[in-house]
């Protein structure tokens, strides 16, 4: 018998890849080594030898809970983090959450439950210091974004049909441009992820003949699938096939931001963007919207303005940006203090910021 720790994480399992599913993904591969770690999947996708949450089996999930020494959730969903936290206080196991997104518009009796269940939670970790200010329990929460270094060794090449038409462009002369959705959510009536502005940004490109082409990577079609098959047929109308590869799978996008120039974020909102913080971690200039606060090096344009993203691409494409020139992946500073958390919460040494 294995006298390993043993960790619960509950959230969304890779795949479909999203921000979380990621960030969950990164911290299994670092740390199964050192913990046991099991997982309670959120995902609509059912993974063989994973429980999953949506599966309505109590046994099985009431007695991960019961075997583990830390419930580490990560719930979207405001009902499940209740679930989570509620039983495993009841089978008395320390709980560490982390809220990747937190409503502004949160209040009367879900902001009171909220802060009820919260009150019983060991430790919280927000990923921006505007969550933190809407949890509003600055005693047991730390700020910490979510991104977490990738394990490059780990990340598998990109298919051969992606592969080729990369190389395909580079032939030609093109510089290659990336974005990406985990899936296509629309927010407020419009695109959230901003793959209508990509293809609008491809057609200017094919109209004004520019060296330019893009790779847009759609992570799962659980949602939306009617408003993908509109934005193919779109491309396919446009004639920008040859400069706008919409992918519908889940490949690593660490491997197509290696491949690529610019990384693009067009999102009309965010929190702290794996997308972001990858690409500056390996070198490559990050045009984003400024819908929200940004990290250090991010490239801004106005959020759904395509004139601005047009121009703000153009003058990255023809610049060469000092200091943004070499992959800088480091994992100090990143998986070390999770380790710490980890420790103290199953009973090692205190955490210390």
């Amino acid at each position: 018998m294995s006298d390993k720790k043993r960790i619960l994480i509950t959230g969304p399992v890779f795949p479909p890849a999203g921000g979380v599913s990621i960030h969950l993904k990164r911290l299994y591969e670092f740390f199964s080594g050192s913990f046991d770690i099991d997982f309670a999947d959120e995902s609509r996708t059912i993974k063989p030898g994973i429980f999953n949450i949506r599966s309505f089996r109590p046994g099985p999930y009431f007695k991960m809970i019961n075997k583990s020494d830390l419930v580490f959730i990560h719930s979207g969903s405001q009902l499940l983090r209740f679930l989570h936290i509620l039983v495993a206080r009841l089978f008395q196991k320390p709980v560490l959450l982390t809220f990747h997104s937190y409503p502004a518009t949160r209040y009367g009796l879900a902001k009171k439950l909220e802060s009820l269940f919260l009150a019983s939670v060991n430790m919280i970790i927000a990923v921006n210091e505007i969550i933190a200010k809407r949890i509003d329990l600055p005693e047991k929460t730390i700020v910490r974004h979510a991104f977490l270094p990738p394990l490059l060794g780990k990340e598998p090449e990109l298919p051969e049909v992606v592969l080729k038409w990369i190389n395909n462009k580079r032939e030609e002369g093109f510089q290659l441009v990336c974005s990406n959705a985990s899936q296509l959510v629309m927010f407020n009536g419009e695109d959230l992820y901003g793959l209508d502005l990509c293809i609008e940004l491809a057609h200017r490109w094919e109209l004004q003949n520019k060296k330019l082409a893009m790779v847009f990577v759609v992570s799962s079609l659980e949602k939306n699938e009617e408003y993908y098959n509109e934005s193919a047929a779109k491309v396919r109308s446009l004639g920008i096939s040859d400069r706008f590869l919409l992918v519908k799978e889940p490949i690593s996008f660490v491997s197509l931001i290696r491949q690529s120039d610019i990384v693009c974020r067009p999102t009309m909102s965010d929190g702290d963007s794996l997308t972001v913080r990858e690409a500056i971690a390996l070198g490559k200039p990050v045009v984003v919207s400024d819908a929200v606060e940004r990290p250090e090096w991010s490239i801004l344009f106005r959020s759904r303005d395509i004139n601005d993203l047009e121009k703000v691409i153009a003058q990255t494409a023809n610049e060469k940006l000092g200091g943004l020139n070499k992959e800088t992946v480091s994992f100090d500073g990143y998986y070390k203090p999770y380790e710490m958390l980890f420790n103290e919460l199953t009973g090692g040494k205190k955490y210390e910021e």
